[in-house]
């Protein structure tokens, strides 16, 4: 897993990553954007690094833990699927912090 800082990669640059076809016998891209007090964390995997795979996985099921609410989201940018369970398959995936009242 990777986590990347928001200034090393833009959206529209993890947006091209994640979707565009892999060269051959490079593993596709993952990702799960996190927002933060930076801005957002950019948490990376590929398919073929089960390490990536399980830090990812840990990182999602803490973030439900702490209330976030996790989607999986396709190319053409449409409604996102709420996820319960981590699937290292999906291509990107939005985790959206819990709505604090006041």
């Amino acid at each position: 897993m990777r986590k990347l800082h928001p200034s090393h990669q833009t959206m529209e640059d993890i947006h091209a990553l994640v979707f565009s076809e892999p060269k051959e016998g490079v593993d596709r891209w993952h990702a799960m954007i996190v927002p933060d007090t930076t801005g957002d964390t950019k948490i990376m995997w590929t398919a073929g690094n089960p390490d990536e795979i399980e830090t990812a996985k840990r990182s999602f099921d803490d973030l439900r833990k702490k209330g976030f609410m996790i989607y999986k989201v396709g190319k053409d940018n449409g409604p996102g699927e709420l996820m319960k369970e981590f699937d290292p398959k999906a291509e990107m995936l939005i985790a959206v912090p819990p709505i604090v009242g006041g």
